[in-house]
């Protein structure tokens, strides 16, 4: 089902299953790889989002479940994956799904540190790529990811380069529909802009702060009150 000549729907539910086996069975799924492993990586740039958020999800599972035997594999994936979220219509309404998928699946990799992903490298592109607004189950990871960051005081992170930027990220999120309003993320995400707002200068974060949008302001302002 997975064949490059079968409708897009098989391939998708195909690259389900082998996801599935990624998550559950570890480094053991490679006893399999004969079956999915080069397709899935193939599919990647897919030019069938659905195909395409599918295997960046399998590559996601890689990066959170995959052992030692994974390592080579999804080091030699990162660059693919980096390059398909850096395409110009990624946030279009048709990919922004897999684009987010592949945001999150980048998150597992580099924050899981067998693979050695160095920070210098990877929390530029992030950074980058930051706010995830729409796949609201991934959002929870990436953002925890980002909190683990900024309340750690991270040096690339927590520096005048991204104030602004981390600020943006912040009233992007909280405040909207993506996470629950008391869930553990949103809570370390408002800590995460209390502690941003003892490292920001009071001058910079005011100028910060009048290129808000009212809706940011008004977000930011509601969040931290309920902390």
């Amino acid at each position: 089902m997975m064949q490059p000549s079968r409708p897009v729907p098989d391939k998708q539910w195909a690259l389900c299953v082998f996801d599935d086996l990624i998550e559950f069975t570890q480094d053991a799924s490679l006893r399999y790889r004969e079956h999915f492993l080069d397709l899935m990586l193939r599919y990647v740039n897919d030019a069938s989002p659905e195909v395409r958020q599918a295997s960046v999800y399998g590559v996601g599972m890689m990066g959170l479940h995959g052992g030692p035997q994974y390592i080579p594999i999804v080091k030699e994936i990162l660059p693919v994956v980096i390059s398909v979220i850096d395409q110009p219509d990624s946030r279009s309404a048709t990919n922004i799904d897999a684009t987010e998928n592949a945001i999150s699946a980048f998150v597992k990799i580099v924050r899981n540190p067998q693979f050695g992903i160095s920070e210098s490298e990877s929390l530029p592109h992030l950074l980058q790529w930051l706010p995830v607004t729409q796949d609201d189950e991934e959002a929870e990871y990436i953002y925890d990811y980002l909190c683990d960051l900024i309340l750690g005081d991270n040096a690339i992170v927590v520096s005048e380069v991204y104030f602004h930027k981390l600020i943006v990220i912040l009233g992007s999120v909280l405040g909207t529909s993506l996470l629950p309003r008391k869930s553990d993320v949103t809570k370390r995400l408002v800590q995460a802009l209390k502690h941003l707002e003892t490292r920001i200068p009071a001058e910079q974060l005011h100028a910060i702060w009048q290129q808000l949008t009212p809706e940011q302001q008004q977000r930011l302002t509601a969040a931290a009150a309920e902390l």
